[in-house]
Order: C-alpha cells, then structure tokens, then sequence
C-alpha cells in the first residue's frame, strides 16, 4: 500500500501527540521523516555534522525539502557556490540544548562560530492563546512541525538515552557572514556575528553600500544605538536611497527613527496593521510597522505621529530591499529610503513606488492633463500644495472591469475619474479630525469640478480615514505617505467607480446615519438593496435632522420612537423616485419632478450647485450625483416635511396596536 506525504506526515504528528519518543538519533530521524530528504543529504555529507547528530544532545531546524529547492535555486542564481555555503551555514540550524518549543526562550545560541543567536518568535492566534496553539517562527522561518523526539546512547551497554530534538521548518535559517558562499573570503573573525552596527559600519564586507548612513550615525555619535545588546529591530537605509540633501537632514532623533527597542520583528511575524513604537524621543513619537503586498515585496512604514518643526508629522514608505538579516542583538532591514525625511515631490513618489504602479500607468496613459497637474504641483503657482489618493494595486485588480475599461476608453470619463483623486491643499488624518464624528471634511479636487469628503474615526494616534467621492467610499490604508509638496494617502477603492448598493452607501455613510436609521421602520430600506430597480434619493443630512429636532422636537421624538414607521415612511418617500436614476443635472433640468409621493421643483443655482423645493421648504443639495449600482443619491441639508407629517396627537395609535383591536374586533364578530 502506497501513502502519500501527507498521509505520512499525519502518521508522524500523530505519533507525536500520543507521546509516542523514538530511539533514532536525529541523523536517522531526518532519513525517516517524508520532507526533509535534502536536509539530510547535505548534513550527512558534513563528517561534523553526522558526528554530532549521532553522539551529542541537539536541537535541530531541517528546512523542509520545498524550502531547501527555493533556497539553493536562488543561491546559484546569484553565482554562489551551494556547496560551499553549505559547509558555513549547516550548524546554523543546530543549538547544543534539545528543546521543545514550549521551553523556548526569546533567543537560542546556536552552533555556528560565535554562537550566533536563532531568534524565536511566537504568534498567537486571535482564537486560542494557549501556547501549544501558537505559531512559532524561528527567525523568518515557520516551525511547520514540532517537538520531534530522538535519542542516542552514549555507550554500548548503557540503556540511558540522551535526548535529542527536531523541528522542520518551512525557510532555511541564513546567517550573517561576510562574503558567504565565496571562496577565500570571510576570513576577518571580528565579522563573526555581528551587531546591527558592525553590519552598518562593515557594509561592504557583507556585501552591502551603507557608508552613507554609517558616517551619518558615527557624525551623531549615535553607534550606540546599534550596538545595544538585546533584541531590537534595525532599518538601515542603503546609500543609494539617500541624497546628499536628505544626508544633511538626519540628526539624532531621525536615528532613533530607525530602531525599535525590545523587539525582533521579522516580516513573516509581524501584524500588518499593528505599529511600533521607536526609540525616538525629545516629544517625538515615531511608529513603524511592516506589511507583505501580494507580490511578494516587503514594505517598512515609519509614522510621525507627534512631531515638530524639524520633524513633520507625515508617513515615509520605503521598500526593504533585503529583510530579515539576524544579527546579535536583533534583526536588520535594510530599506531604499531613511524614515522620517520626506524630501521627494508628488510625482517622484506616485512614479517610481511599485505599490503606485497601476495608479501611474493609468493616469499617465488615460488622464494625461490630471498627470500634467501632478508634475506641476508646487512649481506653475496654480497649486502649491495637493493631496494624492492612490489607489493601491489591489484596488485596480478587484475592480469591475467592464466599468473600468469603459472608463478609460472614453477620454472625458478617463480624466474625470482621475481627477478625483488630486486634491487641493494638505489633508492629512489630524485635520480630518476637525469636523464632528458624524459630518464629514469637504475637501475640493485641484479642477475645482468636484469635492471629496473625508471621515476619521477612532482614538487619538489610532485614526482610520475614510474617502467619498464620485459614488465609492473607500478607506485609506496607508495615510499622510509625506512629500516636499503636499500628502499621499493609499486607498482601497478606485473613485468613480462604484461597487455599492444605495443601501450599502446611506448604511455606511456617517453624514446619512440618521435617514439610515429612521428608514429602518416599517422595512423602508430594504427596498434599496435590489440590484434589478433603479432609485434617485434625497437623503436628508444629520444636521438637517437636527434642524428638525429644533423646531419640531415634540413630533420628531415621537417619528424616532418606532411607533409611526407610516408617517416616517411618508417623509422619505417624498425623497425618492423609484424606477430611475438621475443625476442633479437630469433633475434641474426638467424642473418639476414626480417623487414615490409628490412632486419637487428642482433648480441649478450660481456657482454649479442646486435646491429642491416642496410647498415652500428648500433644500440645498450640499453632495450632489453620488452614484451607487442601482441609482444616486444626493446629500440635502434640510428634510422636505411640514407640521402635519408630525402632527400626531396623543390618542393615535401606533399601525402595530391599530392592527391588533382591528382583527380583534373582526374576531368578536365571527363568534
């Protein structure tokens, strides 16, 4: 009978939760286990290492076989010779002490020269804190088996058996040493394990160009910083990502930028969304987290989030051009750009960011007079400073495509999607905070044709952002990203493009919580979800809620209770026109307009806005033509409702309670 690998791997864990120890040493486990054939190949090629596998108390991380092909396949395309590498780096993967991984502590010393630190991490699951549940990285490499038990005998006739342990792994474990895999090379002993700051200060030896940062930090006298023992994490910026301008710029705090204390943060271990404090001080407060995008590309994301004169608030995004290096006292990436300076234009950014990529292929290709006002920000005197929304590459690949390329292939579509997402002035997550938790920051487009509204909510130094215009909300996930001339906010959704239902929109918009919330009696809303009607809304902002509230309070307290869903049910449907979706421009045009009960009298006003009006009542439309998948909807600061829609007297009965003596009555009858 034939099994296949997964099969025999599920035997082994078995195995292994029954408590079931073997007697094989580990060289005769690595031989018997189903991955780890070609870890065993190189080890027990290595006279040492067969020895110490046989005879001596270890713990041992086999990479598994899929990791070893991916490994050496990238060596020897590099030009280093594999067999040579792994006669430097094997006992890398072996620690003198046989551990389980419940006993593991933050660091274990390995068995390479210098007994350079393996560095443990352990994540838990949102679902199970328990220990045995985590998963447990040793540096960047997954621990995909664990606690595999063996054993040897020291001598013949003693039964005594000396523990030994196996842990196969999904990555192969790769030290820092100079000149690795070249022959003749790496002979300077100093080099052997090395802290974060002789890395910086020996670049070039390890095959690095830090020498710009190096003297940067040596000039600041700021080597301790790197050269603290412990595990912290470190972000070295290559030379070829700084310009001699942004030399000049980093000073001590700028340093402390780019360490984060009391933390081996390696880019498989670490919660995208979760940021960490550095060692910056002097009242700055500076955050970075890490995140994977799609492609497989590592991004280190520093926050000022308290800053100074010297020291903007503002986002620096800089990609890691080579991540998880462990070092003595922690682990090093080394980023294109430092942390904390925002020293490039607007268009620098959007054109050579590959997480900007898809944005800046389409506004160049299909907007070229928005591409136009991106170059020009801050040097023609028509806008000085501007905001970017970009949306993200993953934005580009969820979108619908046949609205996208019906889009782009008309010219005057094409720019006015484009054009939403170039703002005038500066508009960063702080200043979006200066409007009330349910309004909304109007914000206009550098065209002057269009507004977008920005939303913040949440705790102070843990803001979200939210954007609407042209019928899309969308949230920002990388905010404030600093540039000489204005901000970049990364986004999650395409403007102008819209993905939501009109009662996904008023169900998620804060500006229409309140129409949302009264629409909620007698089923109003639900009529909003079909994809097959077409709808035109007016919905009623909170302010103009609360208008009502001031002049009718008695009444509006008596539509909010849940008892009069058809006197609610009343109001809104003068809002609406079901069986069409018209934009503003449709609906002033034709003037006076038949509504699901009613007419309103539309009208364009100077300056490109518009009014509705009803007996007498006017309403400004303050965000006009947000379009959803069935219908638009537009944003009015005042309900169109008079006395009598409130005049409810007392002894009115709620329609639930007037059904109820209705068919208790009609029950008497048949008796």
């Amino acid at each position: 009978m034939r099994f296949s690998q997964r099969a025999v791997i599920s035997i082994w864990n078995l195995s292994l939760f029954l408590g079931i120890a073997s007697s094989a040493n580990l060289l005769d486990l690595l031989a018997q286990q189903p991955d780890t054939k070609e870890f065993h190949r190189r080890v027990s090629s290595i006279p040492f290492a067969k020895v110490q596998m046989e005879t001596q108390e270890l713990t041992v991380f086999a990479p598994n076989d899929e990791a070893m092909r991916q490994f050496e396949k990238a060596k020897r395309a590099q030009g280093v010779d594999v067999e040579l590498l792994w006669s430097q780096i094997w006992n890398y993967h072996f620690a003198n002490l046989a551990m389980t991984t419940d006993i593991m502590e933050a660091s274990i010393s390995s068995e390479l020269k210098g007994s350079a630190p393996i560095w443990v991490n352990k994540v838990e699951h949102s679902s199970d804190r328990r220990n045995e549940h985590d998963n447990i990285y040793v540096n960047n490499a997954k621990i995909i088996r664990r606690n595999i038990r063996g054993g040897f005998k020291k001598s013949v006739g003693d039964n005594r058996i000396e523990h030994q342990m196996l842990h196969v792994i999904d990555e192969v474990l790769e030290p820092m040493l100079p000149d690795l895999g070249k022959p003749g090379r790496g002979g300077n002993q100093q080099l052997i394990n090395p802290s974060a700051m002789k890395l910086l200060s020996h670049g070039r030896e390890f095959g690095f160009n830090l020498s710009e940062f190096d003297q940067v930090v040596l000039r600041q006298a700021m080597s301790d910083a790197f050269s603290n023992a412990g595990g912290h994490t470190f972000f070295l910026p290559v030379s070829e990502g700084l310009r001699r301008n942004s030399v000049n710029k980093i000073d001590a705090p700028i340093i402390r930028g780019h360490v984060v204390p009391s933390a081996t943060l390696f880019s498989r271990t670490v919660d995208p969304f979760v940021r960490y404090d550095t060692a910056a001080v002097d009242n700055l407060r500076v955050q970075v987290s890490i995140t994977n995008s799609s492609d497989g590309t590592v991004y280190a994301i520093s926050r000022t989030i308290d800053g100074d004169l010297e020291h903007p608030e503002g986002t620096v995004m800089a990609q890691v051009i080579r991540a998880n290096i462990p070092v003595r006292n922690g682990v090093v990436h080394l980023i294109d750009r430092p942390f904390m300076v925002m020293d490039k234009r607007l268009i620098e950014l959007v054109s050579k960011d590959p997480q900007m990529k898809q944005f800046a292929d389409m506004v160049r290709d299909y907007a070229p007079e928005t591409w136009q006002s991106i170059q020009s920000v801050g040097s023609t005197g028509e806008v000085d400073f501007a905001t970017l929304l970009v949306p993200s590459n993953e934005a580009f690949r969820s979108v619908s495509r046949i609205r996208y390329d019906a889009i782009i292939s008309n010219k005057v579509l094409a720019q006015k999607m484009a054009s939403l997402h170039l703002l005038r002035g500066k508009v960063t997550v702080k200043s979006a905070q200066s409007v009330t938790i349910d309004e909304m920051l109007q914000v206009e487009t550098v065209k002057g044709q269009n507004f977008v509204y920005f939303h913040a909510a949440g705790v102070p130094h843990n803001r979200s952002l939210s954007v609407d215009a042209g019928g899309v909300n969308a949230t920002v996930t990388i905010p404030d990203i600093g540039a000489v001339n204005g901000y970049i906010h990364i986004i999650d959704h395409i403007l102008g493009i819209p993905y939501q239902t009109v009662f996904d929109k008023i169900s998620t918009d804060p500006m229409m919580k309140r129409t949302f919330m009264l629409g909620r009696q007698g089923y109003f809303n639900a009529k909003l979800r079909e994809v097959k009607e077409k709808f035109t809304y007016l919905v009623p902002s909170n302010e103009a809620w609360k208008k009502q509230n001031a002049q009718r309070a008695t009444g509006m307290n008596k539509l909010s209770s849940g008892d009069f869903s058809y006197h609610v049910n009343q109001i809104l449907e003068r809002h609406m026109i079901i069986g069409g979706s018209h934009d503003m421009d449709y609906l002033s045009r034709k003037g006076t307009v038949q509504m699901s009960r009613g007419e309103l009298i539309f009208r364009k006003i100077p300056k490109d806005q518009y009014e509705v009006e009803w007996h007498g009542e006017v309403a400004r439309v303050v965000r006009p033509n947000l379009e959803c998948t069935n219908g638009y909807i537009h944003v009015i600061d005042n309900v169109l409702m008079s006395d009598s829609d409130v005049t409810v007297s007392g002894g009115m009965m709620s329609s639930a309670l007037t059904s109820l003596i209705l068919l208790t009555l009609a029950a008497r009858l048949f008796l």
